[in-house]
C-alpha cells in the first residue's frame, strides 16, 4: 500500500504547482546557457508535450529532459565547430 505523502512528494503533482521560472533558471545554470534561450526552448517543448500528452502529470519532467538534451547537443556541436586554437 502506498503512503499518500509519497504520492504528494512528486514535484510535478497536481497538488503542488510547478515553478517554471525556477526550473528554467536551474536549466540555464546547469547548462551555462542564457535564460532567454532556455526559456524559449522550455516553452516550446512544454507546449508541444502538454498538447499531445494524455497523462499530464509527467509533462514537466519530460520537458526538462528534452530541453537539457537539446542544450547539451547544442553545446557539443558548438565546441566541435570552433577551430582548436579558439577553444
Amino acid at each position: 500500500m502506498r503512503n499518500t505523502s509519497d504520492e504528494n512528494a512528486s514535484w510535478d503533482s497536481p497538488d503542488k504547482p510547478v515553478d517554471h521560472k525556477r526550473v528554467v533558471a536551474f536549466l540555464a545554470t546547469k547548462c551555462t546557457r542564457p535564460i532567454d534561450e532556455v526559456t524559449r526552448l522550455y516553452e516550446h517543448e512544454w507546449a508541444g508535450l502538454q498538447a499531445a500528452a494524455r497523462i499530464k502529470r509527467y509533462v514537466t519532467i519530460l520537458t526538462i529532459r528534452r530541453v537539457r538534451d537539446l542544450l547539451q547537443k547544442k553545446s557539443a556541436v558548438g565546441t566541435r565547430t570552433l577551430p582548436s586554437r579558439v577553444r
